[in-house]
């Protein structure tokens, strides 16, 4: 983590918050307390499609958009767009985790389209490259500020974990490769991984222990996103992918919850959720790919608009 260039952004205002009904199933016969919720439909000015890809209790967004340069990665806050594009990265960038401090993380394509991690922090970018790698991506970040991502190297695909400068690599057991996503302040990470029948699981790693997410039903689940209480988001494809729906999920205290913000066969993913329980992710409908910002109705979110009329 040695190369530190600074940041070339561009702010945008604009306004994108929409009254859009969400519909969240719950999977198993257990109350759910979050079937509603405020909704705002995130789109990127000129973008073709945009992608929310993480958030905090700040309101923060960030994500990646395409345009006809190519695909960049964006902060969203109070309505306002900020572009980031890792100076080198010709075509693309993805921010795709922020903490509670705003430290962003994410990876972007060098002019070799070799892809490399970053930190955005105070202004300044740092490489973030597990040694020995051919590729990697930076993904999620605590307030801690342990890193957490996915790289490739001879053997495969791995997960690791970056924590005071010392990588820590994660292989699922049984797995033929491992992807890690999300971190929270606890430290317990989550991903996903392939096992020797090629079946995808989501996992959740605590304190050196990995436990399987599966939707029940799914062909296929992957868990992005973490908060300190330990709900976690992700994605899940009800029969075999490419024929099946993609579909976010969210896990609550032992309760999955279906998110569809269009029915399939249109996609969503919901792929962070923060402490206050607001979840980002983004979806396809008739017009594109959009991103989302959902702040659910509980006993954290009485006061939002689309909660008033919610017991």
């Amino acid at each position: 983590m040695k190369c530190r260039i600074f940041l070339l952004v561009t702010a945008i205002s604009v306004f994108a918050a929409l009254a859009i009904p969400v519909r969240l199933v719950a999977q198993e016969e257990k109350t759910n307390h979050r079937h509603h919720g405020d909704f705002t439909k995130i789109d990127a000015p000129g973008g073709t499609f945009t992608q929310a890809r993480g958030g905090n209790p700040r309101g923060d967004v960030v994500g990646n958009y395409g345009d006809s340069s190519g695909v960049h990665g964006f902060l969203f806050h109070k309505g306002t767009f900020t572009i980031i594009d890792v100076p080198g990265a010709p075509t693309f960038t993805e921010a795709s985790g922020i903490n509670t401090q705003g430290d962003i993380v994410g990876f972007y394509s060098d002019a070799n389209f070799k892809e490399h991690g970053f930190l955005l922090r105070k202004g300044t970018f740092t490489n973030i490259d597990v040694p020995g790698s051919s590729g990697m991506d930076a993904t999620g970040i605590n307030a801690r500020g342990d890193i957490v991502g996915t790289y490739t190297d001879l053997a495969g695909v791995h997960g690791f974990l970056l924590r005071e400068d010392k990588f820590t690599h994660i292989d699922a057991p049984g797995a033929t490769q491992t992807n890690v996503f999300g971190i929270n302040e606890r430290g317990d990470i989550v991903g996903s991984y392939f096992d020797a029948n090629f079946k995808q699981h989501g996992f959740l790693l605590h304190k050196g222990t990995v436990t399987n997410i599966d939707v029940p039903g799914s062909t296929a689940t992957q868990a992005f996103g973490i908060n300190p209480q330990g709900d976690i988001v992700g994605l899940y494809n009800a029969t075999p992918f490419p024929r099946g729906p993609v579909q976010g999920f969210l896990l609550h205290k032992g309760t999955f919850t279906t998110i569809d913000v269009q029915p399939p066969p249109f996609i969503t993913e919901a792929t962070g959720v923060d402490e206050r329980g607001d979840i980002v992710g983004f979806y396809g409908d008739s017009s594109g790919v959009h991103g989302f910002l959902l702040i659910p109705c509980d006993q954290d979110h009485t006061g939002a608009e689309a909660c008033k009329d919610v017991k």
